[in-house]
């Protein structure tokens, strides 16, 4: 999807609004932060692009950010940073996850990183399916990142399900304050749930909400590669389709021009048949010497044509200068003796015809 991006005047307020398709977002102060964090980062031809994508995530429900301009990584490398929170749903109430964003130069060839970043009251989760101790997002969204394919909101709204199926973080214990409660009367039965039970069953949830997920994701990732693959092939058969009907066409051409010269041919042996016995030339030789100069003659005329072929060899690349220039010298050679062998038989035939 072709996603563009300008700035227009609005006729009756002045306001600057920003265009997407046919639909228009009022430029708020999220905008202007975004815009200016891609200018001071730098990403070059792709600013339209991360521009497009934040603009996008910022206008669901799925976060509520700030763009910032932070260093990400040992490296220190500089990076756009999108902090704030994403909202997950956890046993039927709604919390937000505090986490930041980071884009970094070469968006969206290279993948972006998601890392939760745990409040004063809270820490990370051990052993959590996809966050690590540093609080880094993995999974195979971004393993498997796509820089046509891939978005941003994607990416928020699958660590939105990780986060609801399993939060990366917790509230920090607090100290219990110590109360003193009076004794319970003797006549009152108190029942309060095990917190084993509670624990238990909870635990049992989660683990089947994971084993959900991750067989829907094996399921739409083999769904989505076979769909791959069926258009990749269909794209091939209309290819040689195509290439098949130009084949046809050449083939009935070809066919068509057989049948011509077939019918020429046809019409020309008509023609001939009835004068190759009439139109036979009458050349006869009575005597050895004549015999000789007609050889002569006939020899001559052939190497003629055989120097005029190879001149046409020549010049069409068939033999290299070498060979031509050797079988000229040979050939010449034979046709002097031969007109030499000629013009001795003229004179001898003139001597007789005086005596």
């Amino acid at each position: 999807i072709y996603l563009r991006r300008c700035r227009k005047k609005d006729k009756k307020g002045g306001s600057t609004t920003l265009i997407r398709g046919k639909q228009r977002y009022a430029k708020t102060d999220a905008s202007n932060e975004v815009e200016v964090g891609i200018a001071n980062v730098g990403f070059g031809d792709q600013s339209r692009r991360v521009c497009d994508d934040v603009l996008i995530l910022l206008e669901t429900d799925l976060v509520e950010v700030r763009a910032l301009v932070k260093q990400f990584g040992a490296s220190g490398i500089l990076a756009l940073c999108l902090s704030g929170t994403l909202g997950i749903r956890y046993h039927g109430a709604v919390y937000n996850i505090p986490i930041e964003l980071y884009i970094v130069p070469g968006y969206p060839s290279v993948a972006p990183r998601l890392q939760v970043v745990p409040t004063e009251n809270m820490q990370l989760r051990a052993n959590h399916d996809n966050v690590d101790s540093n609080g880094i997002l993995h999974c195979e969204y971004l393993d498997n990142w796509h820089a046509r394919t891939s978005t941003l909101t994607e990416l928020c709204a699958i660590a939105s399900s990780f986060f609801s199926a399993s939060p990366p973080l917790f509230a920090r214990p607090s100290k219990p304050k110590i109360q003193e409660e009076p004794p319970p009367a003797y006549d009152t039965i108190h029942t309060h749930p095990s917190p084993e039970t509670n624990h238990t069953n909870e635990s049992s949830k989660e683990r089947l909400t994971t084993k959900l997920q991750q067989r829907l994701r094996s399921f739409f990732e083999k769904e989505r590669k076979a769909i791959d693959l069926e258009l990749t092939t269909q794209a091939y058969l209309e290819e040689y389709l195509e290439d098949t009907k130009i084949e046809e066409m050449d083939i009935a051409g070809l066919n068509q021009a057989t049948a011509r010269v077939q019918a020429k041919t046809a019409e020309l042996k008509a023609w001939l048949e009835p004068r190759i016995d009439s139109e036979k030339p009458k050349v006869t030789c009575t005597d050895v010497v004549s015999k000789q100069l007609l050889s002569a003659l006939a020899e001559s005329t052939a190497i003629e044509d055989l120097l005029y072929a190879l001149d046409e060899f020549l010049y069409q690349g068939i033999i290299d200068l070498d060979i031509f220039l050797r079988e000229v010298r040979r050939l010449s050679n034979a046709q002097f003796k031969l007109k030499a062998i000629m013009k001795l038989i003229h004179v001898l035939l003139d001597d007789i015809e005086a005596q």
